[in-house]
């Protein structure tokens, strides 16, 4: 395959930083929406009762915001993966302009894609293997050694990406601060249950059962982001391996 010119290289740079800029802010405007309609509706109840509406504020008025929070949180992490994609693509790029890497193809972004989608599980295996075999080579100490290390840097911030982490826990402190109300609502009545704050308990438990698996599976990306497969320096490896190998299976035309 005809490898393209240094002017069709700079064209697609461009490109990929324009969507790179608008992948960030869109990110950013998640976390503002979250955190605005948090605010806004975390205070309906206090107007509830300023303007002496009849009757006292609902609990599950608490809870509404957790309808903005939840898929914020995860769009925001997903395209999170988008931009680690990008830029492990867009890093093999500036590699090839400076002459540190002779690909054997450059399709483009759109057909490269497309060859990623098809075969990144395949190659994040071989890497992955590879890895593992040079770990197993350290002693136990060296490798619970730089576990330890990492953990402590990620507590403080260090040498990690801040913005992701920042940002998974803002969604983290909106979403307790929605069940927290109406926990203590419930808690205060606990003696004297109402049938409306009965149903508004359960919806709790299920709204809390729900907050825990976004954390929880939000977690799990975040350290794919910071140390794993989705990470930066992994992708980057991916993309050299995608772009070095020529393959004998038909392209797939990459999804948007």
């Amino acid at each position: 395959m005809q490898t393209p010119d240094a002017s069709a290289i700079l064209a697609e740079m461009g490109s990929l930083r324009e969507e790179l800029r608008d992948l960030k802010s869109f990110q950013f405007r998640l976390i503002s929406v979250a955190g605005v309609a948090t605010g806004f509706l975390l205070g309906l109840p206090r107007l509830w009762l300023e303007f002496r509406v009849a009757g006292p504020p609902s609990p599950l008025l608490w809870l509404l915001p957790l309808v903005v929070i939840t898929p914020s949180w995860w769009l925001f992490f997903d395209k999170a993966r988008t931009v680690t994609r990008i830029v492990g693509y867009y890093r093999n790029l500036e590699a090839f302009q400076r002459g540190a890497l002779r690909p054997k193809q450059m399709p483009g972004w759109e057909t490269a894609l497309g060859d990623f989608r098809a075969h990144q599980h395949e190659i994040a295996k071989r890497i992955l293997t590879r890895e593992a075999k040079e770990r197993a080579k350290l002693g136990w100490w060296k490798r619970a050694s730089a576990i330890s290390l990492d953990t402590v840097k990620a507590a403080f911030l260090v040498n990690i990406q801040r913005y992701w982490i920042i940002s998974y826990l803002t969604f983290l402190v909106l979403t307790v601060l929605c069940l927290v109300f109406p926990t203590q609502v419930i808690w205060a009545a606990r003696a004297n249950l109402t049938p409306e704050l009965k149903s508004t308990m359960w919806v709790l438990v299920l709204s809390a059962i729900a907050s825990m698996y976004s954390a929880f599976f939000n977690a799990v990306v975040l350290y794919t982001l910071a140390k794993g497969r989705n990470s930066y320096d992994f992708l980057t490896e991916v993309w050299r391996h995608v772009l070095n190998e020529e393959w004998q299976t038909p392209r797939r035309v990459a999804r948007l």
